[in-house]
């Protein structure tokens, strides 16, 4: 069964954080590009940082996992799976997988990725607060 009151809200804070940081990165394209690649560079943050994102996942999963809810809870679904996933694979995943996945993103994907995050966020937040 959906709870929509739950897939509103995490639409609305995907959204925001989504629209967030689309701005954000967009607006100091240089420094996040930096940013990225001393991520990479340093283990202990990408343990920390995973750490909390599978923390995270764990918890978005256990709130939402609606499969049969139509488009939007499913997407809010994918977007909790994907957290927990991406706070599994900082532990289970070599760092040259890391690494060529920072490489490509910042080289080829980095600005169409950039506008698809936005745009994802601008419709979480039109769908979370009623406008669509």
């Amino acid at each position: 069964m959906i709870n929509m009151e739950i897939t509103l809200l995490l639409a609305k804070m995907f959204g925001a954080y989504f629209v967030i940081m689309g701005l954000a990165i967009f607006m100091r394209k240089q420094e996040w590009k930096q940013f990225f690649h001393e991520f990479m560079d340093n283990k202990h943050v990408s343990f920390v940082l995973g750490f909390f994102v599978l923390i995270l996942g764990m918890i978005l999963v256990s709130m939402h996992n609606v499969w049969d809810g139509g488009f939007n809870a499913t997407l809010i679904t994918v977007f909790s799976w994907t957290a927990l996933l991406k706070g599994v694979s900082f532990f289970l995943l070599p760092k040259t997988i890391f690494s060529k996945w920072i490489k490509f993103f910042l080289n080829k994907g980095f600005n169409s990725w950039v506008v698809g995050v936005f745009v994802v966020g601008l419709y979480l937040l039109m769908f979370g607060y009623g406008v669509i």
